[in-house]
């Protein structure tokens, strides 16, 4: 037996091809994943906010505030604090709770519906991400929070 210093060695595997196509395939599903009908239905049931959201506080007329429901959002971080409030009491580590987003639409007989977004921390010392669903009285500013949101 020659022994010319060459090792035998099997091709390279292309390890890489399929989370390749996996990536792929997920960035499709979330380009092309919802079809502006399935959109439209789940407005409908009110899972999600209007297509328009309010524009912003700068961008709104003083009138025009208290109309779209703004008037019950703190200037700070544009939470409800009442609803936070709220939020907080249920929580095991209530100082753990940092406010994400909240998003307000409508004006029906006299109540806002409102959608916020949080972060807080779970048992097992991770964060989590939730969102609550409240009706916000447009007079007097109190959130009556729901479980899972409109129509669930």
């Amino acid at each position: 037996m020659a022994d010319d210093g060459k090792i035998n060695r099997p091709p390279p595997k292309r390890w890489w091809k399929w989370p390749a196509g996996l990536f792929v395939a997920f960035a499709a599903f979330l380009a092309f994943g919802t079809t502006d009908e399935q959109k439209a239905k789940l407005r409908e049931k009110h899972l999600l906010p209007p297509e328009k959201d309010v524009a912003s506080s700068a961008e709104l007329t003083p009138e025009a505030k208290p109309a779209s429901g703004e008037h019950c959002l703190s200037g700070r971080d544009g939470a409800n604090r009442d609803l936070v409030r709220q939020v907080k009491a249920g929580m095991r580590e209530p100082d753990s709770f940092e406010h994400v987003e909240t998003r307000i639409y409508g004006n029906d007989n006299g109540e806002h519906g409102l959608w916020m977004t949080f972060r807080a921390r779970n048992g097992f010392g991770g964060m989590n991400v939730e969102k609550v669903y409240a009706r916000i009285d447009h007079d007097s500013c109190k959130a009556l929070r729901f479980g899972d949101g409109p129509g669930i």
